[in-house]
C-alpha cells in the first residue's frame, strides 16, 4: 500500500501500530467520492472521503505508482 520511499521513511512497527489503533477504535470503513485532482506520469493528487469518519477525509493527497500499482505517497 505505501510507496517505496515512504517504507523507508515509516518504520513498519509504526505503521502497524497505527492501523491496528483505527481498526480497533473505528473498524473498517471504505473509501467514498474518490478523484484524481491531478496526473502527471506516475504520480497523482487524489482527494477522497472515509465513510462515516470525516477526520479522515483526505484533500490531494500524493499517491505514485509503481511497479503498476498505485501506492500512497504521503508519509
Amino acid at each position: 500500500m505505501m510507496s517505496a520511499r515512504c517504507q523507508t521513511e515509516v518504520p513498519k512497527v509504526t505503521l502497524s501500530g497505527a492501523l491496528d489503533r483505527a481498526a480497533a477504535d473505528y473498524g473498517q470503513h471504505k473509501a467514498t467520492n474518490i478523484t484524481v485532482d491531478q496526473q502527471s506520469g506516475d504520480l497523482a493528487r487524489v482527494t477522497y472521503g472515509v465513510e462515516g469518519i470525516p477526520k479522515f477525509d483526505q484533500k490531494s493527497q500524493l499517491w505514485v505508482r509503481e511497479e503498476g500499482q498505485w501506492r500512497y505517497d504521503a508519509c
